[in-house]
């Protein structure tokens, strides 16, 4: 009896070391990979979570991991590979749908972005940057109307965020709603002062929709004042002192 029960316990130990030395074995193998891409070692990080794939093939995470890593390498298609490797063992990673979309926009391939993004928004509806990235797809393939909703729905998440503002105010800049483009330039610039984009598109409307030179003048003022080696600023700006001395000529 005694013997069995010695036996027994020594099978228990056994199986709970080799289990811990598994265990350690796939925490050295991640962080070895994470050292070397640190490190700028792309390969080597790759080789690493290779083995660690090989032996842990329904580790979501490491298809993760080395589809982020493939990805900073510009092995857009390893990465979308490995991204939906990982979907596959679980469908729920939002981080996963995200980046994926990311690299099919980047193959131009914006309909199945779009879809990834949509995932992303389904499940996490706050996340501004992919109702973002949506709306950039979405405006390449000419869907303005919902690009235009794609846009309204990342500011309503994150009200500074530049990037949609700037396009938000295009979009209704080429529907003709100056008045609302114009405020968004004023809210774009209330989020990002430093930013000339917001100085120039509103001289831009004010020059072009308003016929007001002496505003445009001064938002061209600034504009220059953030960038002045930016031509095209100081072009539109002296197309306005020339229409606004022929206004004074004729007035």
């Amino acid at each position: 009896m005694f013997y069995r029960k010695s036996i027994l316990f020594l099978l228990t130990l056994l199986f709970s070391m080799t289990t811990c030395l598994a265990q350690e074995t796939k925490e050295s193998l991640t962080e070895k990979a994470v050292l070397a891409f640190h490190q700028g070692d792309i390969t080597a990080s790759i080789a690493y979570f290779d083995q660690l794939i090989t032996k842990y093939p329904n580790d979501s995470s490491a298809y993760f991991d080395r589809g982020f890593v493939k990805g900073v390498n510009q092995d857009i298609e390893g990465a979308i590979v490995d991204y939906t490797r990982q979907i596959s063992i679980n469908n729920e990673s939002i981080d996963s749908y995200f980046l994926r979309g990311i690299m099919y926009q980047k193959l131009g391939k914006n309909q199945l972005a779009i879809e990834d993004y949509k995932k992303v928004t389904k499940m996490e509806w706050g996340n501004a940057d992919a109702h973002f990235f949506k709306g950039q797809c979405e405006l390449i393939l000419s869907q303005k109307r919902r690009s235009l909703k794609s846009y309204k729905s990342c500011v309503k998440v994150n009200p500074l965020h530049t990037e949609a503002l700037l396009e938000l105010a295009k979009a209704y800049q080429q529907k003709r709603r100056i008045k609302k483009s114009l405020e968004t330039l004023a809210q774009g610039i209330v989020a990002d002062s430093s930013n000339a984009n917001f100085y120039f598109y509103s001289g831009f409307i004010e020059a072009h929709y308003r016929k007001n030179y002496l505003k445009a003048i001064e938002f061209y003022n600034i504009a220059i004042q953030l960038v002045p080696d930016e031509v095209s600023y100081a072009e539109e700006r002296e197309k306005c002192f020339v229409l606004l001395k022929k206004d004074k000529y004729f007035n």
